[in-house]
């Protein structure tokens, strides 16, 4: 439905915008508008025939009058002459808007070295070749959306979404306010380890973006490694939790006691497991972070140093909610077991990942 023009060539502008051809430049060809009468209506008959008028005999437009000019049932333009109609609009050509935004835009893919962020901006450039002209690049919108993508390109580890906020976006709740949920659409859509049963808090975590400084709550007798100072976890039979400095900066001791690992993605459950010798028992939030997933991961492959006659240890994982993503395997309850193909070197070993339901002690 063409929308109410408060003049006639606003409402030729409105036209040569939704077209596919019309606003481009170089465009040859010629446009014929039905004037129906709600278009007579908005502006006023009267008004809208001496408007025609005017146009037509500044050469901007032909009319197809009826009655001689007492009423009217067309009004053409060439496509040579859309330029023109912008300046009289005293208005920037949809053609100009449009090479001004992809200039931008591949000025900031230059300094991006993410693949999903550069995913989204060739997705952007996509769009605008087709003449699309996405809100967030509009010049109210497009210094946010430039800085926040800079800053999640530059991001290692996470960080307080206010945090992040204040210093790249100039202020602790614009983030949250005015990029949230589209950063999270954006990531969910160009990043490929997002998953479609993940909520805007857990596609944030896995940018780096979180409520709270990430950190690992585990219980077990594993055996870590910080600033050469080896330190047994068994001390702390009732837990310990990691934080983010520390995720980054622990190793794990090759020679290790853990045989299965047991994931845990309900707080008050992680609480009352007992200690087990043998067993690593993490709190996983349902998802596993970046850094979080790091850490086990490098547990993984510390096996690399050990003799090969181990026992492969069995994963078990306690899907409370319905789904769980652990390293890039996608769990839930109805699936059955899921086989895990961990490399390790030049050998292929299959760890079994287990799925149990609520009532996991049975």
């Amino acid at each position: 439905m063409r929308r109410i023009m408060q003049t006639l060539i606003d409402m030729i502008i409105s036209e040569i915008e939704r077209s596919t051809v019309a606003w481009r430049e170089g465009a040859k060809g010629n446009r014929n508008i039905e004037i129906k009468q709600k278009d007579l209506d908005a502006l006023g008959k009267q008004n809208f025939l001496k408007q025609a008028a005017e146009l037509e005999s500044q050469g901007f437009v032909r009319c197809k009058w009826i009655t001689g000019r007492s009423d009217i049932s067309h009004v053409n333009y060439s496509y040579g002459d859309v330029r023109a109609l912008y300046k009289k609009a005293g208005k920037i050509p949809k053609s100009d808007r449009i090479r001004e935004m992809k200039e931008a835009v591949e000025e900031q893919v230059k300094k991006i070295h993410k693949p999903w962020i550069r995913a989204y901006y060739d997705g952007v450039l996509k769009s605008l070749e087709a003449g699309k002209e996405p809100e967030e690049l509009s010049h109210e919108n497009r210094e946010l959306n430039f800085n926040c993508f800079l800053g999640i390109d530059r991001l290692e580890g996470s960080v307080y979404k206010r945090v992040f906020s204040k210093q790249y976006l100039g202020g602790s709740k614009v983030f949250e306010k005015k990029l949230q949920k589209s950063i999270a659409s954006i990531a969910k859509k160009y990043y490929n380890i997002i998953d479609d049963n993940m909520t805007e808090s857990e596609i944030l975590a896995q940018i780096y973006l979180d409520h709270y400084a990430d950190e690992l709550s585990l219980k077990g007798d594993l055996l870590i490694k910080i600033d050469d100072k080896e330190i047994d976890l068994s001390l702390f039979p009732y837990g310990t939790v990691l934080n983010s400095v520390t995720l980054k900066n622990v190793s794990i001791v090759p020679e290790q006691k853990i045989k299965k690992i047991i994931t845990v993605e309900n707080k008050a459950n992680y609480m009352t497991f007992p200690f087990e010798a043998g067993t690593l028992v993490l709190f996983s939030h349902g998802y596993f972070s970046l850094v979080r997933e790091g850490f086990l991961e490098s547990w993984l492959r510390s096996f690399r140093k050990i003799r090969w006659n181990f026992t492969i240890p069995e994963i078990w994982i306690m899907v409370e909610s319905g789904f769980l993503n652990l390293s890039g395997i996608k769990c839930s309850p109805g699936s059955g077991p899921c086989i895990w193909t961990w490399r390790l070197g030049k050998n292929t070993q299959n760890m079994v990942i287990r799925l149990k339901s609520q009532n996991w002690k049975s």
